[in-house]
Order: structure tokens, then C-alpha cells, then sequence
């Protein structure tokens, strides 16, 4: 069937559409184990016959350009933040859709593969060439390396790279900056009461996170940090030899990025 104007399309499709969600939020897709997602949504393209591929990261990717154009990229990301491998649970109660990812990034994903759709349809072609990626490992350590590749394959040839995330009423138009770190310490150890006052890893990086706690936060731009993980020690009775920190800071404006850096680097050496 083909649709008189874009509106149209949208009406028809409205109700299938949160029937595609239900069906692709229930897939579970942890960063680096998008596989049955990417699996899903090749075979629902190739049924509409448009000509879809899976990149070496599990990426989806819909290539509608000539070999010398310059491309704009347009993505939305197949993983979620929840580790789970057996299908997801998704609710609707009225008009709200509940379940692990169904917004964050599944709703943006249906919403570009019908986009796709309705391009391929109508055989519709833009002024610069145009890259769709339904992308992956955007949540967590995934580290947006499913996007990454994107742009090490594409290069300068990518003249906009625009990323549908997050929830459908919203619209960002700046883009956050962040740096993340792993931290760890080692110190000897031993046991907690023949070897008490030797140096324990665990206080060593309560210090370390104190003086990170403490720091100066930039107004200029929205700036934040976090502390995501720690781990350490090994039991009850033993100082702990190696303590590990996951850290990272965000800002929208890279001046900000830098000072935090700087504050970072500044607090770390003194325990070096």
C-alpha cells in the first residue's frame, strides 16, 4: 500500500507500530548481546524488501546512497541497560507501555524502522546521501562503540550524525561530552589483626572518592560526575589489597570537561 502523505502513514501504521514494540522490547539485548534484536529486525526489513546488512558489531545498518556521496547518519541503539537473556516482560496499561528499555532506546527504533519503511515505499531520496543504524553497545561500558565503528568506516564522508534517544517527548539539541575511568588500587594487605595500620585499598579509595566528591562543580554548562562501581577486598579478616573504581564526568561544554580533568588528575596523584 502506498500513503498519499506522510500523515497518512503514520494513522495506518499507529497501532502496528506499538505492536512492533511490544514484540522488540520483549527481546533481550544487554550491550555486546544485541544478536536476536539485529536478527529481528533484518529479517522484519528484508520482508518489506529493503536491503539490510549486520556489521561486525552487530550493528544494523540500511545504506541509501551512492559510493561518492557524503552520508548523514541517522541511529537509534538496540541495547538496553538491563543484563537480562531471557525475554523481557512488556505491559501496557492504557495508553503506557511498561518494560526494561521500552522507551530507552526500543520506541526510537521502531519509530526509524518505519521511518525506512516509508522511504523505501515511496522511493524517496534526499540531496546528501543517507545512512540508518540501528546501533549498539550505546548503554553502559558499552561505550558507544557500536557508533564508533560507524564513524571509523565513514569518516568524513559523515557530514551529520543526528541519534534518536532517549524517551519520545523529548528533543536534545546539544551533545554531552564524558570521560570514564577505571581506578584502581593495590596496596600489600594482610590480615586484619596481625597486620593492623597497614595500608587497606578500600580506605585508600574512600579517600580518593571523598576528595572527588568535594571537588569543584563548573556552572557554566550542566556538569556532572559519578560513581558507578566499586569493588574490593576479599573477606572480613583480610585488609584489602586491590580496590576498583568506575568513574566518569559529563558536560556539554568541553572547557568544563577539561577542568574536570584536570581536578581529576590533580586528586589522583596525590595517592600515585
Amino acid at each position: 500500500m502506498l500513503y498519499k502523505y506522510e500523515e497518512d502513514y503514520v494513522e495506518q501504521e499507529a497501532d502496528y507500530s506499538i505492536e512492533l514494540l511490544k514484540q522488540l522490547a520483549t527481546i533481550p539485548a544487554p550491550s555486546y548481546h544485541e544478536e536476536k534484536r539485529a536478527q529481528f529486525c533484518k529479517q522484519w526489513f528484508k520482508e518489506r524488501g529493503i536491503e539490510t546488512t549486520i556489521d561486525k558489531m552487530n550493528n544494523v545498518v540500511i545504506k541509501m546512497f551512492d559510493d561518492n556521496q557524503d552520508i548523514a547518519v541517522f541511529c537509534g541503539h538496540l541495547d538496553v541497560v538491563f543484563a537480562d537473556m531471557e525475554p523481557l516482560k512488556i505491559t501496557q496499561k492504557g495508553n503506557y507501555l511498561y518494560g526494561p528499555g521500552v522507551g530507552d532506546d526500543t520506541a526510537n527504533v521502531v519509530h526509524l524502522m518505519q521511518v525506512i519503511h516509508y522511504i523505501h515505499l515511496h522511493h524517496l531520496h534526499g540531496k546528501t546521501g543517507i545512512l540508518f543504524v540501528l546501533n549498539t553497545c550505546e548503554e553502559g561500558l558499552g561505550n558507544s562503540n557500536g557508533c564508533r565503528y560507524i564513524v571509523e568506516q565513514y569518516k568524513n564522508r559523515i557530514k551529520s550524525f543526528i541519534s534518536f534517544d532517549g524517551y519520545l517527548n523529548q528533543c536534545t539539541n546539544s551533545a554531552v561530552g564524558s570521560k570514564r575511568y577505571r581506578l584502581t588500587v593495590h596496596c600489600q594487605g594482610g590480615h586484619s589483626y596481625a597486620d593492623f595500620g597497614k595500608e587497606n585499598a578500600i580506605e585508600t579509595l574512600s579517600k580518593i572518592m571523598y576528595e572527588l566528591s568535594h571537588q569543584q562543580i563548573l556552572t557554566e554548562a550542566k556538569t556532572t560526575y559519578n560513581f558507578g562501581k566499586i569493588e574490593g577486598g576479599t573477606t572480613i579478616n583480610a585488609i584489602a589489597s586491590t580496590a576498583t573504581l568506575l568513574y566518569e564526568y559529563r558536560s556539554s561544554m568541553q572547557n568544563c570537561l577539561d577542568i574536570m580533568e584536570k581536578q581529576f588528575q590533580e586528586i589522583v596523584s596525590h595517592y600515585s
